[in-house]
């Protein structure tokens, strides 16, 4: 196998298609998203719903909750997916399992938009300095140990009008009343 990817062949004979559309790959937008190894199965009323929800331009934070084991993850992976050529800046994928103060969210989510800035300002400024008005999908994946970092989260929805947050939490974010400072 070529390290620098796989290898596409096409053959071309009398009869034989030409031309084909571009080719669907995680690899062309901006993404950390992990390859799935199987397909998600039994969950297509969830995908569409959230699908038209992300979809319609209007909601701008959807949290998917539920107890530890039943999916969460894998769903938020597979919309994430799904989504790559919606977002041409990117999708990105925050595993906040190993953060355990609301300190810890933002210098994580600055890793993964890949913010190199040193600046004088907090971190959720340099942030949202950093995504700006790019496209980006960002999913926060075990946010129920940083619920309090709801209303950081919400200024930086205010602050980025193209940033889309999806978050996985055992934890419900009790809409405003979580979100607000």
């Amino acid at each position: 196998m070529d390290p620098t990817g796989p290898t596409l062949f096409a053959v071309c004979a009398p009869g034989l298609e030409l031309s084909f559309p571009p080719l669907h790959s995680l690899d062309l937008t901006p993404n950390n998203l992990p390859s799935q190894v199987t397909e998600l199965l039994g969950r297509e009323d969830e995908l569409i719903e959230l699908r038209e929800l992300i979809d319609g331009g209007t909601t701008r934070l959807v949290t998917l909750v539920g107890p530890g084991g039943t999916g969460k993850t894998r769903l938020g992976l597979q919309i994430a997916a799904d989504q790559i050529d919606r977002f041409t800046d990117g999708v990105f994928l925050v595993d906040l399992a190993t953060v355990s103060d609301v300190a810890g969210v933002a210098p994580a989510l600055a890793r993964v938009v890949a913010t190199e800035e040193r600046s004088e300002d907090a971190p959720p400024v340099v942030v949202a300095r950093a995504i700006g008005e790019r496209s980006i999908l960002m999913m926060l994946d075990n946010f129920e140990q940083v619920v309090a970092a709801g209303p950081m989260i919400a200024g930086l929805l205010a602050a980025c009008s193209r940033l889309v947050v999806l978050v996985t939490s055992r934890e419900a974010l009790r809409d405003r009343a979580c979100l607000r400072e």
